[in-house]
């Protein structure tokens, strides 16, 4: 009996090994958005919904990888000038929000160079993707 125990102790941590994900959840694709919403959107952006479409497991000089395509809904929280650009030397993200009145919006100005306006309440819907790269501790997104 008590060289079963120690059996059944092994089985189960190899069940729960071989469970663990070969490829990232929705879960963990849904945290990535968000977490740059967060990040870049200066609190004028919100995730409204999040759903894969498709996926694609790839390998490149023996680092396994991920690409998750995506559909999204966002959400403006005010009135706003978003998107990546910015003026020169910056580097914006996708989710990059600025509060902007529509009377003080300058064309000349760089902050606004490649941004759009939106309003409070929009709701785009955006598609894109995610890459992800498999490390020791699970899955990480790419910048």
């Amino acid at each position: 009996m008590h060289r079963i125990i120690p059996f059944l102790a092994l089985i189960g941590a190899l069940l729960i090994a071989g469970c663990s994900s070969s490829t990232p959840s929705v879960t963990t694709g849904r945290k990535v958005i968000e977490d740059r919403i967060a990040s870049e959107s200066k609190g004028l952006i919100k995730l409204v919904s999040f759903k894969k479409t498709n996926g694609q497991s790839f390998e490149v000089m023996g680092i396994k990888g991920y690409k998750m395509e995506y559909e999204a809904r966002i959400e403006f929280l005010a009135d706003c000038m978003w998107g990546g650009g910015g003026g020169p030397g910056q580097v914006q993200g996708m989710f990059a929000a600025e509060p902007s009145p529509w009377k003080a919006r300058n064309e000349s100005n760089p902050a606004f160079k490649g941004k759009q306006q939106a309003l409070k309440n929009q709701q785009p819907f955006l598609t894109g993707t995610l890459t992800f790269e498999q490390t020791e501790q699970g899955w990480r997104a790419s910048k």
